[in-house]
């Protein structure tokens, strides 16, 4: 009786501990490399970023990695089919999308393949490719390295498989293009001189009007619509602090506000509008695939 009890004891403790630990929170997908560990450096994250983003260009197929510090108190193949189920990595009705999941602390991975993409990329594929190409750069401690050469072995293989082609317009593109801070800063600055000193010379009206105009026209050309309505209110901000003079005919003198002096840089903008690094990823979305439960997964 009394080891019955002790089992019963025991068996209870067990179950409390298994199921009254909190799963770990599936982030949210803005970008298609994901690393909450930072692990990888910024550079490193923007280069397998731009690498994914140009194979879902070329060949419409989505991958996305992730890194994270634990899945516990859930096995990765448990965790990785949730992350799976609310990303939607892959085309809706193509189900194209491959999930590249590691957990630091658990020193455990998993490649999570849609339904679309098991005939090319078969669970003892994703073993291959876990334990011949990624695995062994983990064990000499080169994270990246090993996500790296990872992802271009998934897209070798997805390469040979006929898929629909890909459709993206033209917005979408030039969104994604890497943020050149040093053209925003020379642009934005322009924008702001014109806004004051057009004013002096063309007269309120037609100074004021020539500087907005400008102001829209770049916006639009270098950006797009959100970052061209910025460069607007920024011009009309300080076209209305300047003090009107030259052929308006009330003179005076500018002296810049503490507010102006708060645009000298582009910061503030870019931390709304862009990743920490440098590339606007905020339009990446899942586009609705599915998954099944196909894949691998290993240890290092």
């Amino acid at each position: 009786m009394k080891i019955k009890y002790l089992i019963f004891l025991f068996l209870t403790f067990l179950i409390v501990n298994i199921f009254g630990q909190e799963l770990q929170r599936v982030p949210d997908l803005w970008q298609r490399v994901t690393d909450l560990t930072n692990t990888l450096a910024l550079s490193e994250i923007d280069s397998l970023d731009s690498k994914l983003f140009h194979f879902e260009k070329e060949k419409g197929s989505q991958i996305a990695v992730l890194i994270i510090p634990t899945t516990q108190p859930e096995t990765i193949e448990e965790y990785s089919i949730r992350v799976a189920e609310q990303w939607k990595i892959g085309r809706e009705g193509i189900d194209d999308g491959v999930i590249l999941i590691v957990a630091i602390n658990d020193r455990t991975l998993r490649i999570e393949v849609g339904y679309g993409l098991e005939g090319i990329i078969p669970d003892a594929t994703a073993k291959s490719i876990i334990d011949n190409i990624i695995v062994p750069y983990f064990k000499s401690g080169d994270i990246y390295l090993g996500i790296d050469k990872g992802v271009d072995a998934l897209i070798s293989y997805i390469r040979q498989e006929p898929l629909p082609q890909p459709t993206y317009n033209y917005d979408y593109e030039k969104y994604y293009e890497p943020f050149n801070e040093t053209l925003f800063i020379i642009i934005m600055a322009f924008i702001i001189i014109s806004g004051i000193v057009a004013p002096f010379i063309f007269g309120q009206l037609w100074g004021r009007l020539g500087s907005l105009i400008l102001a829209i026209l770049l916006g639009l050309i270098f950006y797009d619509a959100i970052t061209m309505m910025s460069f607007v209110i920024m011009n009309l901000f300080f076209s209305l602090c300047a003090i009107p003079g030259g052929t308006s005919g009330s003179g005076g003198s500018y002296r810049p506000s503490s507010s102006s002096r708060s645009y000298s840089s582009g910061s503030s903008y870019r931390s709304s509008s862009y990743s920490s690094s440098g590339s606007s990823r905020s339009s990446f979305s899942g586009g609705g695939g599915s998954f099944g439960g196909g894949g691998a997964s290993g240890r290092w």
